[in-house]
């Protein structure tokens, strides 16, 4: 009984603390991930402000997006105008599409900087493009992305891909498994061992 006993509380230690670096790895890396793509997405509005004033006529935005692209945990990247038209796009194909997105009008009636908002396995993250109202660049209207601020020029979209979260927590995954199993080893050893240790000089 004694060794049983032992036995299961071995094994009951081993899954709770698995359990728990299990889940607090997810959550740190899950964060470290929001953390990137904020990062990329607040650097790509900051600079993408010339390019979509002309329209990408000189092509700055692609150069903007090619260097997206070499991230591997982004699934898109693309950079709108103020009536939601894509100037850039990670996929060639989308480009010259208008979105209208509900994320979209989300961001815009959000009072943070940028948006989030996550489904399907990827981290969606939208900051509005802004410029001072004081330039005299600024755009007659953003009725394309149904707002009254004549202060917004454009939007930046930023799909983080969770694929290497996912492939992370697995090998996370498999590390516990592996501390269960030797702690359960570890546990059997020490019940054998005080087993005999108690009923040794009982038969003597």
């Amino acid at each position: 009984k004694l060794g049983l006993l032992i036995s299961i509380v071995m094994i009951g230690m081993a899954i709770v603390l698995s359990w728990y670096f299990l889940t607090s790895s997810s959550k740190l890396l899950h964060e470290e991930l929001v953390k990137r793509g904020m990062e990329i997405v607040c650097n790509l509005s900051s600079t993408s402000k010339d390019g979509i004033l002309t329209e990408n006529l000189f092509h700055e935005l692609d150069s903007l997006i090619e260097a997206a692209k070499l991230n591997p945990d982004i699934a898109f990247a693309a950079i709108l105008n103020r009536y939601g038209r894509v100037l850039a796009h990670t996929d060639s194909k989308e480009r010259g599409k208008v979105y209208r997105d509900k994320s979209i009008k989300k961001a815009l009636l959000s009072k943070k900087a940028v948006y989030i908002d996550e489904s399907k396995g990827i981290i969606r993250f939208v900051e509005v493009v802004r410029i001072d109202k004081n330039k005299d660049v600024l755009p007659e209207n953003a009725e394309g992305l149904d707002t009254e601020d004549s202060g917004i020029i454009g939007a930046v979209l930023l799909g983080i891909s969770l694929t290497s979260l996912q492939a992370k927590t697995n090998n996370i995954l498999d590390v516990s498994i592996k501390m269960i199993l030797l702690l359960v080893v570890i546990g059997v050893i020490l019940s054998f061992f005080f087993s005999t240790r108690i009923t040794a000089p009982i038969r003597a």
